[in-house]
């Protein structure tokens, strides 16, 4: 069993960016029509336990805009869901970033949903923002407080290599770091953590790789599909300054111990007998995190992947108490 601690629409108009923004901060899924009903419940989710007024933006190819409001509107009408999130074309997203949209659209859906998030950006609806994968769900009360700190731009979510130990990831950051002209310590590194982003910082960082030959967002993932590690790289071996306020090796330490105390649960397991299942609930329990990484290829394969880990468990007589 895998388990990792980690803290981490009506539809919408992208319009161009003027150097001012709609909003400080919003929350921002990329989907597809596989991952619809995962949206739907991150939505439900968000809705119930989020105490912000920022919007949240799902965004999915223009050709999957019938099933997304089809789900949503059932949802709605079912009573799971008061409205829709502001639903985004991705090609408009791509548009407004000055990416080809068809040379985009063509890349692997991995490699693409990277370049819609960091093309976010560039539509100039929010200055910092969140993006979730479709396999996330809250389970308690947030704001954007326990993303980030708006004022020192201290992450509260972080990943940290050991690069000695995760050999697999070695080669690419290697890439990366002398692609970016950036040096990195041979133990540890700190990488972004589950997808928060300054626009502004992503325009510097566009910026800086254009001077090394990667003239978009889409030139840049194409060498590397490693979106955070771009991001954090940046922001740790070009502009620290910038982003911390403080040190940047005292601001991973602090920022660790908050994944610790505060994070989400990152569950790959289909669950198979309930003692599994139980362990868990009790690593949940303990933990008490904020959202559930809900992502199982059995699930899925089983055609149960339109359930919360809630639902799932009751399904085997388990309930679940987070608080």
């Amino acid at each position: 069993m895998k388990i990792l601690l980690i803290l981490f629409l009506f539809m919408g108009s992208v319009s161009a960016n003027s150097g001012k923004y709609q909003s400080d901060f919003a929350l921002v899924n990329k989907s597809y029509k596989g991952d619809v009903n995962r949206s739907v419940n991150l939505a439900k989710s968000i809705e119930r336990f989020f105490q912000g007024k920022e919007k949240f933006y799902v965004t999915f190819p223009k050709s999957d805009a019938p099933i997304f409001k089809e789900k949503f509107d059932q949802a709605i009408k079912d009573g799971g869901l008061k409205k829709r999130p502001v639903f985004l074309y991705d090609e408009d997203i791509i548009r407004q970033c000055g990416v080809n949209v068809k040379k985009a659209m063509e890349m692997p859906g991995s490699q693409e949903q990277q370049v819609i998030k960091m093309c976010f950006s560039k539509t100039g609806l929010a200055k910092d923002y969140v993006t979730f994968d479709s396999d996330v769900y809250f389970v308690k009360n947030f704001d954007k407080s326990i993303f980030y700190d708006p004022e020192t731009k201290i992450l509260r979510t972080v990943r940290m290599y050991n690069l000695d130990k995760d050999h697999q990831v070695v080669s690419q950051i290697q890439k990366i770091s002398d692609k970016m002209n950036v040096d990195i310590d041979n133990t540890v590194l700190y990488i972004n953590g589950y997808g928060i982003w300054s626009s502004e910082i992503l325009k510097k960082l566009e910026m800086h790789m254009k001077a090394r030959g990667l003239y978009d967002f889409y030139d840049i993932i194409k060498y590397e599909a490693l979106e955070m590690q771009w991001y954090g790289m940046f922001v740790q071996g070009v502009i620290p300054q910038e982003f911390y306020g403080m040190p940047s090796q005292y601001a991973m330490l602090t920022t660790l111990d908050k994944v610790n105390r505060e994070g989400s649960i990152k569950l790959w397991n289909d669950f198979k007998n309930h003692r599994r299942l139980k362990r868990v609930l009790k690593s949940i329990r303990t933990n008490k995190p904020y959202m559930i990484i809900w992502n199982s290829e059995q699930c899925k394969k089983r055609n149960c992947d339109f359930l919360t880990l809630e639902e799932y468990a009751s399904t085997k007589g388990v309930d679940i108490i987070y608080d």
